[in-house]
């Protein structure tokens, strides 16, 4: 609900700030609105209001190529274990183990 009001609220305040736009198959208005806009059409031209008060964001920088791994430089070898085998029965574990 609070919500609601707060973009209420928002169409409000921006009444004033915004122009009039039509839909193309509206009749064009030949005496001036002495009213304000409603809210319906405040929110049609609402778009327009913000793109032009624009954004406090810096523009992006762009990557580039990157350098890559140095001239020369190998990968180490991935390092290797000793395969341990269990087993069969206990016989058998007791003789790999002496």
């Amino acid at each position: 609900m609070w919500l609601c009001a707060l973009a209420y609220w928002q169409l409000l305040l921006m009444r004033d700030e915004v122009k009039a736009s039509r839909q193309a198959w509206y009749p064009a208005v030949t005496q001036p609105v002495t009213k304000g806009l409603t809210p319906g059409q405040v929110q049609r031209s609402a778009f327009g209001y913000v793109v032009q008060l624009g954004s406090s964001a810096r523009n992006t920088r762009n990557a580039g190529k990157v350098k890559g791994r140095s001239k020369g430089f190998h990968v180490a070898g991935r390092k290797r274990c000793p395969v341990i085998k269990k087993a069969k029965n206990l016989q058998n574990r007791a003789a790999s183990t002496a």
